[in-house]
């Protein structure tokens, strides 16, 4: 068993893989924070309370980052598609904890429309579902206008085309 341990910490080392084992890498706590949000939300289904308790674990800077505003909408988003349909109340029972996070940030509002582009990516396109999601965020207030203007005009990524359609 030592041998094995031993074997296991060399080859760790080797390969400079230590950052994946130490609680207080940033990539690491915001690995962790998504996979608990995504099974959060799954079991959570109208009280935000937990979701909010959850991010609050996190260190204070960590919630104010591009990765964790693209965590945050991503799973947020995600988790209100049913069968390739946006469930509109389920993202506006979440706006409280988006609108938290993103604070009216211009920068924070386009990581958060960016995210939403890469998960329509990620679904390859379903009808609707990306311009249901951008309406509602308009509609609650979470996105500002100049937002998506920043976002249309931005240099263009995987999947923008189809979104701009």
């Amino acid at each position: 068993m030592a041998d094995e341990a031993e074997d296991m910490s060399k080859f760790i080392s080797d390969h400079k893989l230590e950052f994946m084992f130490d609680k207080d890498n940033p990539d690491c706590l915001l690995n962790d924070f998504e996979n608990k949000l995504h099974n959060l939300l799954q079991t959570c289904n109208l009280n935000n309370k937990p979701i909010f308790d959850l991010i609050e674990e996190l260190q204070q800077p960590l919630t104010e980052t591009e990765e964790f505003i693209r965590i945050l909408m991503t799973e947020i988003c995600s988790s209100a598609i049913v069968e390739s349909k946006v469930s509109k109340s389920k993202i506006k029972t979440r706006c409280e904890v988006l609108l938290k996070y993103l604070c009216q940030k211009p920068n924070l509002q386009l990581q958060a429309l960016y995210s939403l582009q890469a998960l329509d990516v990620k679904l390859m396109h379903p009808p609707s579902v990306l311009r249901m999601m951008f309406e509602t965020l308009y509609d609650e207030e979470v996105i500002a206008e100049g937002a998506y203007f920043q976002w249309e005009k931005s240099e263009d990524s995987p999947g923008k085309g189809v979104a701009l359609k």
